[in-house]
């Protein structure tokens, strides 16, 4: 039976569910204190402990703010410094993308109310914990950073299950636990004794892994980082010198002889092919002899694109990135927005129009899957290039945005997923860092400082070979919703509570 809740009570369900925000953000790459990841939901389970619904919902969504204020706080400094928009607009843009991410933390909270509070109360938590982080994905364009898994992005053992199915596999598992470890906390511990087999068989599974003997990479990769502050990057004044920084440091990682060079998301400082320095960076290209991948702005047909262009073998191919950074690259409903604000041409210019589909780039000796800063957060994309025949990713990014925060850590922390997942090399360059060098077993085998000028030489490889995530990857929602499903046939009137 449901209990009524002194306005103290409700006061202290708040500070529960604020306390699981705040050990969720503490827990995310930046700040990286991962292992309260294993514990983030336990306050918000005892926030919303025999409430009813409708409570349950608002207590885990205020937890699911106060989560997302802790994680995403550098968007703050986006919008502000770079963007034009000042501080109390800035706060009023975070504070609305939190509430709303907050909202699947108090669905989440909602549908665990009203699951029995037996075993099936850990499977279908977890799969429902599983299922919005698949429906945060992909709603309204998609914003599946800062999962549960993510936060575990620097333990290898872990990240092996990834192949298996994805971060949100590891995002079960670590849900499952909390939600296990609440039930044994009430007396009910069945549910941890599966929690802990599925933790030892991932650990199991993980050590087997790690432990395979790889093949000696074949291939040398030079990684640009130019470290090009944001404010002057399109500066006209300061072009010609953006450019001559990309080539001094290319030249420096020529006698390591690499087999392919590097460059950042819109390394080149004008539009492509109808700047000023066109014709020196295709010069300069030519006298190579070394493929090499560059980022910049394209122009066809008065539209621009986002594009990553590979000069190999005095061609040039390129791809366009497919999927644009909404309020970032593109404006969703500008003329509607203008109407009612005016103009914004300040804080979003022009709009990026997206690419058609997914390309795989041709190298001497490979095929090249390349995503775009933003894109590398959607598991999706790598699968999709893997399936068109990509032997290695590649990444560009550009993250000068996001300033000394978190940020760059958490961008990061997708590539090391996204490779385990797809079992290939990555191969990453930013602008200001975090540029890095990841392999097949989610290792960062180099990695760069924020905000400094430099380059390196790393080793990578190609593979040919399919995951079994790869293979399924569109299957595992319909089966964390029939756990789901399955779980909430077993509720009955006696078991609704402790």
């Amino acid at each position: 039976m449901w209990s009524k809740r002194s306005s103290r009570s409700l006061g202290k369900a708040l500070l529960l569910s604020a306390l699981s925000g705040v050990f969720y953000g503490l827990s995310q790459p930046g700040i990286g204190l991962w292992p309260l990841g294993w514990f983030s939901l336990l306050p918000l389970l005892y926030a919303v402990n025999n409430r009813r619904p409708k409570e349950a919902f608002s207590i885990g969504s205020f937890g699911g703010t106060v989560a997302f204020l802790v994680t995403c706080f550098w968007i703050v400094v986006a919008v502000n410094r770079y963007g034009g928009i000042n501080y109390l607009g800035a706060l009023a843009i975070l504070l609305l993308l939190c509430l709303y991410l907050g909202l699947y933390f108090g669905v989440f909270s909602l549908g665990v109310t009203v699951l029995p509070k037996n075993t099936a109360f850990a499977f279908g938590g977890a799969s429902l914990w599983t299922l919005l982080e698949y429906l945060r994905g992909h709603l309204l364009t998609g914003f599946p950073w800062a999962m549960l898994s993510h936060s575990q992005w620097r333990i290898p053992i872990l990240l092996q299950i990834s192949d298996l199915g994805g971060a949100h596999l590891l995002s079960f598992l670590m849900a499952f636990f909390n939600l296990a470890l609440f039930l044994s906390l009430k007396g009910k511990r069945k549910a941890l004794f599966y929690a802990l087999i599925g933790i030892g068989l991932s650990l199991g599974y993980g050590l087997f892994r790690i432990n395979e003997k790889d093949p000696s990479p074949r291939y040398k990769v030079a990684i640009i980082q130019p470290n090009i502050e944001q404010l002057i990057k399109w500066d006209k004044a300061f072009q010609r010198q953006i450019l001559k920084i990309h080539k001094l440091l290319t030249l420096k990682t020529l006698s390591q002889k690499p087999d392919l060079i590097i460059w950042p998301e819109t390394a080149f400082p004008q539009y492509f092919p109808q700047g000023e320095l066109v014709e020196e960076l295709l010069q300069f290209l030519h006298t190579l002899g070394t493929p090499l991948v560059f980022g910049a702005l394209r122009v066809e047909k008065e539209k621009t694109f986002n594009s990553a262009f590979l000069f190999s073998q005095d061609r040039l191919s390129f791809y366009d990135k497919v999927h644009l950074v909404p309020f970032g690259e593109y404006l969703p409903f500008r003329n509607t927005i203008e109407r009612l604000f005016g103009s914004v041409k300040e804080a979003v210019p022009g709009d990026i129009n997206p690419g058609e589909e997914i390309k795989v780039l041709i190298l001497p000796w490979g095929k090249a899957g390349i995503l775009i800063c933003f894109e590398i957060i959607f598991p999706e994309l790598s699968n999709e290039a893997v399936k068109r025949g990509a032997e290695l990713l590649i990444t560009i990014t550009n993250d000068a945005w996001f300033g000394k925060t978190s940020a760059p850590y958490q961008h990061l922390a997708q590539a090391v997923f996204r490779s385990v997942e797809q079992r290939r090399w990555i191969l990453r360059s930013a602008n200001t860092g975090i540029s890095a060098v990841i392999n097949p077993k989610g290792r960062i085998i180099k990695e760069t400082p924020l905000f400094k000028r430099c380059y390196f030489v790393a080793p990578f490889d190609l593979s040919k070979k399919r995951t079994l995530y790869g293979e399924t990857e569109k299957m595992w929602p319909f089966l964390f919703l029939g756990i789901f499903i399955l779980s909430n046939l077993q509720r009955s009137n006696r078991n609704r509570s402790f």
